[in-house]
């Protein structure tokens, strides 16, 4: 079976949400990857997508989860299988221009955690997928001149001598970035 993976393009609107939901209780957390990308969906519909995109303070914390929220709106989740695969249907879920959650089960659970001084969870890298990224660093070294990885696309927005992206939305950006992270 393939490493799971996560794609993620929409930094911000991610990271925004994982903020949101970090200050949830942990009882509301979504147990499923469905659940989580339908309350994703929720989220980025109605903050980033819907009436209350133009109301959003950049300047301030992510906006707080409404209960009940429900996903109406141009951004919905969808699992798609791979080819040929129907029975435990492995797959991605996928929220367009947001977050892909690649080689899942279309069931499969999930659990959201922090950190504690009484308990830490450290994540590995996925077997196959770091195998291959060292492959790809080998590659690279090989070049003349050596060749580098991609950078984050919401790095430069932010760095720039003409920033496009406000203090806060690179925070939200880095939390969608670190939150999701598969060895590219």
């Amino acid at each position: 079976m393939p490493d799971v993976k996560y794609h993620t393009t929409g930094f911000t609107e991610l990271g925004a949400f994982m903020v949101a939901l970090s200050r949830q209780s942990p009882d509301t957390y979504p147990k499923t990857v469905e659940d989580f990308m339908q309350m994703l969906a929720a989220y980025v519909n109605h903050f980033f997508y819907g009436a209350a995109a133009n109301e959003i303070d950049k300047s301030k914390p992510s906006p707080d989860i409404p209960p009940g929220l429900a996903s109406k709106g141009p951004g919905q989740a969808k699992f798609i299988p791979h080819a040929g695969d129907e029975k435990d249907a492995i797959g991605s879920w996928v929220l367009d221009g947001i977050l892909e959650v690649q080689n899942v089960q279309r069931n499969a659970t999930m659990q959201l955690f922090q950190n504690s001084a009484q308990h830490v969870n450290i994540r590995l890298p996925e077997r196959e997928n770091i195998a291959n990224k060292e492959q790809d660093a080998v590659k690279k070294m090989a070049q003349t001149p050596p060749g580098k990885f991609e950078k984050m696309t919401y790095l430069d927005a932010y760095f720039s001598d003409s920033p496009t992206m406000t203090a806060m939305e690179f925070v939200w950006a880095n939390v969608g970035d670190y939150t999701t992270r598969s060895c590219r």
